[in-house]
């Protein structure tokens, strides 16, 4: 429970599961490696497929080429630059230890700071144009609707973890 609400999604037998899974798809050649083309589909495969898994934490935004080729580089035994399995598990326990925001930040985003930057926009409205606030007052329901969408855009432009801005996973 500690590690869903953390937002950790390596290391479990779920995770494993799916990276072995989708090792064994992508290992095109049978080889029992992987090389960096089947590496790189492999690792969107299993971001894929946990995104698919973890429809309500958040999206869990898939690495780079670059960031894949330095963790490949880091856990690589060989110089060859493919992976056995064991080699690939380690590699993606690395890429993936914190993948995922988490259900605590999502819960906090969702209960906290949206509302307080709703409030913080229906305030400034109010001071800055009056007659705005009471035309959609007049309407039932339009003022929250619109300092809602108001604050989704504003914590949307936000870096992460709270708005939606460049992740570094």
């Amino acid at each position: 429970l500690v590690r869903k609400l953390k937002g950790e999604v390596s290391g479990t037998k779920k995770f494993a599961k799916k990276c072995e899974l989708a090792f064994r798809e992508m290992d095109h050649d049978g080889s029992g490696t992987l090389d960096k083309t089947e590496l790189h589909l492999a690792v969107l495969l299993v971001y894929d497929r946990l995104n698919a898994a973890h429809r309500a934490g958040g999206h869990v935004y898939p690495p780079t080429r670059g960031q894949i080729k330095a963790v490949c580089d880091a856990v690589a035994k060989g110089a060859d630059g493919v992976l056995t399995l064991d080699e690939f598990m380690e590699f993606m326990d690395v890429l993936c230890k914190d993948a995922s925001d988490g259900v605590v930040l999502s819960v906090l985003k969702t209960f906290a700071v949206l509302p307080v930057f709703a409030a913080g926009g229906a305030r400034a409205v109010r001071r800055c144009a009056k007659n705005v606030d009471y035309e959609m007052r007049k309407t039932m329901g339009l003022a929250p609707a619109v300092y809602a969408g108001l604050a989704r855009v504003v914590v949307g432009k936000l870096p992460a973890p709270f708005g939606d801005g460049q992740r570094r996973y």
